[in-house]
């Protein structure tokens, strides 16, 4: 990474496994793409929880022409979670999301428009403009039918 990570503590005491955990969870999004310009993590309790030991984390990574950002929330059947899981936890998205973020980038994605794969089909056929016409609606009932069900 360039640009080194910040961990904050909001409503949470200070600590070092925390802070550890953050930075190797980091440095393993940094093998995925060297180009990942900052990295920030905020580290607090669930607001909406008043006994337990549930987090909220939220990642925000800074790559060129996006940003990437990650909000993770203790399940409340995962009472007593330690944070270095949450962390965790929220770390897999934000590297689903940056994998997801580079593959539109090289253009790996996959178009679906029937439109543009029509045409090729039928010309691999051999049977130019024979078929279903796409720009037609699908009807309730097939053209010249009759209603199906109770009449």
């Amino acid at each position: 990474m360039q640009v080194p990570l910040t961990v904050s503590f909001k409503g949470v005491p200070v600590s070092d496994g925390i802070r550890t955990a953050c930075w190797n969870e980091a440095e393993k999004l940094g093998r995925y793409w060297d180009r990942i310009t900052s990295c920030h993590v905020t580290v607090a309790p669930q607001q909406r929880r008043r006994k337990g030991d549930f987090f909220d984390i939220h990642v925000r990574l800074a790559v060129p022409a996006s940003e990437i950002v990650v909000s993770h929330s203790t399940p409340q059947h995962q009472k007593g979670e330690k944070p270095q899981l949450a962390i965790r936890a929220a770390f897999d998205e934000a590297r689903r999301q940056l994998q997801d973020h580079l593959r539109r980038l090289r253009g790996d994605t996959k178009h679906h428009s029937a439109r543009e794969r029509v045409p090729e089909r039928a010309a691999a056929e051999g049977s130019e403009g024979e078929g279903p016409e796409l720009d037609q609606p699908r009807t309730a009932r097939p053209p010249g039918g009759k209603k199906r069900g109770r009449q």
